[in-house]
């Protein structure tokens, strides 16, 4: 990705070294942030913040061109990810709970490598930047998550 922002910006590829740095806070901050918010928030309103943090802000990469706005953007994106990576290991917890857990947390994480692998190449399959389609399609899961009866 940040070999293309710096063709995209006429950059070199070094001055984008930092947002890995931002990634990677981003992340963490998020994980930390579960232990507060996990406490008042059901589990469904923690997945759908989860995506809708992801959705708006995948969105919002993909239109940035200031690479320090792209700095703050992915710090807020990954801190989305940490908060859907970490719901969704909890909900397979009260889902399958009495049950086999490493299967099913094996099964989580091997569904999110196939998507790894396979969203590149539905991405170029439409030819849309990776963020703007990924956007898109969280937008759509958001539609989608509020049109369902949550209990």
């Amino acid at each position: 990705m940040f070999p293309y922002l710096a063709v995209d910006q006429h950059r070199i590829e070094t001055d984008y070294s930092f947002l890995f740095v931002c990634r990677a806070s981003g992340f963490i901050t998020g994980s930390v942030a579960m232990r507060i918010i996990g406490k008042r928030l059901y589990l469904h309103q923690l997945i759908g913040s989860g995506v809708a943090i992801m959705s708006v802000l995948s969105l919002m990469f993909g239109f940035t061109e200031n690479m320090y706005i792209e700095g703050a953007v992915l710090f807020v994106l990954s801190t989305g990810c940490s908060f859907q990576d970490v719901s969704i290991n909890l909900a397979a917890l009260v889902c399958f709970r009495g049950k086999n857990m490493s299967v099913w947390l094996q099964v989580i994480h091997g569904a999110f490598g196939i998507g790894g692998l396979l969203g590149p190449f539905v991405v170029y399959m439409f030819e849309l930047n990776t963020y703007t389609f990924l956007g898109f399609v969280g937008l759509l899961t958001v539609l989608f998550y509020w049109y369902l009866e949550t209990p």
